[in-house]
This record gives structure tokens, sequence and C-alpha cells, in this order.
């Protein structure tokens, strides 16, 4: 509608990406509460959701209730990228068994920053059961970088909070002033393309840098194992205990296992590797690439 307003949704490794807070800021988890929020399209159409009172893809109202039975901790795939909101997993969940279910997903988010948000918005809640969504392709890329930053790294000892569920007005602040940041940024990059695109090599040189960017990725991605993954899980893993409550590990497998004549093992992305270090927590396992794909 003219004159609604209408923001676009920021995720929590912008931040660190743009190394745009200093230490002594609040480091938000999530975008603008109670807005019109534009989030991507993977079709003709934008999803586009109403943002509940701490900036999740949630209707509000599933904060009424403090008893949640099922909290989903996880990135792009369970903020809902690009599907209207009524269709992402938290409502699914919903619709399925006429229980309380929250999504606290963030895209972009690896597992420090889920374990910042679980600590934040989700240990106060009474928990049935806790759904922790891994993504092989980049999680732990993802968690190279979020280790960077001093203040998620606080997160990995008992008792530390940034207490956010209490500041929404200071976190939307921080959120509108990084929107028009992020805004005069993109012009100014828009500017540079236009003026780069007079060049006739302009498309192979952006064709090129996708390939070096995936080819980087992939190799980040098979370096190895960072123990501090371990780590987040064991907290995550005594934090949900305590709660009386269960903790199941969600495999979300990469599209590229499927692709055609590309056969992927057990070591693709370092699954096994990942799946033992689950097990050996005694957390129980879904494994979508098994138990559905296949």
């Amino acid at each position: 509608q003219i004159g609604e307003n209408v923001v676009p949704s920021v995720f929590p490794s912008a931040f660190i990406k743009y190394n745009y807070l200093s230490n002594d800021n609040l480091f938000p988890l999530a975008g603008v509460s109670n807005t019109t929020t534009v989030f991507c399209k993977e079709g003709p159409e934008y999803s586009i959701y109403k943002s509940d009172r701490y900036g999740f893809n949630n209707p509000d109202f599933v904060w009424n209730d403090n008893m949640v039975s099922w909290l989903l901790v996880g990135d792009s795939f369970v903020q809902g990228s690009c599907v209207d909101q009524d269709k992402n997993f938290a409502s699914q969940f919903r619709l399925m068994t006429s229980q309380n279910s929250i999504s606290l997903g963030m895209a972009d988010n690896g597992p420090l920053l889920e374990l910042a948000t679980f600590k934040e918005y989700g240990i106060s809640k009474k928990l049935d059961r806790v759904l922790w969504f891994y993504f092989e392709r980049n999680d732990l890329e993802d968690l190279k970088n979020e280790k960077s930053n001093a203040i998620l790294l606080k997160y990995l000892s008992d008792f530390f909070s940034q207490k956010l569920s209490e500041k929404q007005d200071q976190i939307n602040k921080i959120l509108d002033e990084f929107i028009i940041f992020a805004e005069n940024k993109y012009k100014k990059n828009k500017s540079d393309v236009v003026n780069i695109s007079k060049f006739l090599q302009f498309q192979k040189i952006i064709r090129l840098q996708i390939v070096r960017d995936k080819m980087a990725l992939d190799r980040g991605l098979n370096f190895g194992i960072d123990p501090m993954f371990l780590q987040i899980l064991n907290i995550v893993n005594n934090l949900v205990n305590k709660k009386g409550a269960e903790l199941y590990f969600i495999y979300l497998p990469d599209k590229e296992r499927y692709e055609p004549n590309s056969f992927k093992n057990e070591e693709y992305l370092n699954k096994n590797r990942i799946i033992e270090l689950v097990e050996s927590l005694n957390i129980p396992i879904i494994d979508v690439d098994k138990g559905f794909f296949r």
C-alpha cells in the first residue's frame, strides 16, 4: 500500500561482512520488528511478510504462549527463503500439529549466530522440542566468519546475554541506520557496475568471478571442522536438556549432491564427520538426504 513502511530483511551476518558495529554496540540478531519486510524472490514475485515483535518471520501471536512445542533454529531455510509466511517450516508445523511453533531462522546464519539467537530468544520459553537445522553447503564457512566477532564469541560463556528481547526500540534504530548505509553502498556499487559494463569483457569477468567464488567456497568447506562447532552443539544440547526438552539435529543437503552424473559420497562436505560428531553427543539426527531425497 502507498505510504506503508516497508523494509528489506536485514541478515545479522551483514554486520560482520561490513564490520559495521563496534564492540560496545548491540549486535541485532533479527530484522526490524512489526514491519512489512521484503525478503527475496525465486519466482515472479517477492516473498513479503509482516515481522513479529522481535523481527523474525512469524505471526506475532506465537510469542503470546509461553509454551513452544516446536522451536526452529537455522538459516534461510528456517526463515522461509522466498516463500510466503504461511508456507515456511514453522507455519507448516503449526498447520500439521495445531501446536505452537516459532522460527528463529535468519538467512546466512551459521552455528555461532544460531547459538546467540537461541540464547537470546528461545531459552526463556518453556520448550518441548528444538529443531537445529544444519545446511552442509555453508554452515562451516559461516562459522569461520562469525568467530571473528568479539560480541558473538561471548555467547560461548554460560551467562552472557545482550538482553535483546528488552531492547527492540534500540535494535530497530540500529537496523534503520544500517538500511540507509546499505542502500547508499548499493547505489554507489550500481553506478560502478554501469561504468564497468561499457567494456566488452564485463560479462566474462562476472562469470569468472562466480566460478572463483564457488571454487573458493568449496575449498573452504573442505578444510576441516572447527572444534568450536562441537563446542556449540554441546552448549545447545546441555541447555535444551536442562529445559527438559528434546533436541533434534536436522541435516540439510546441498543441491549439488543431486546434479546429474555427479555422485557425492558421505565424505562430501564432511558429512560423515559431522554425523559422527552429532552422534557422539547422543543428539537424534534427521538426515534429509537419506530420509527423503534418497
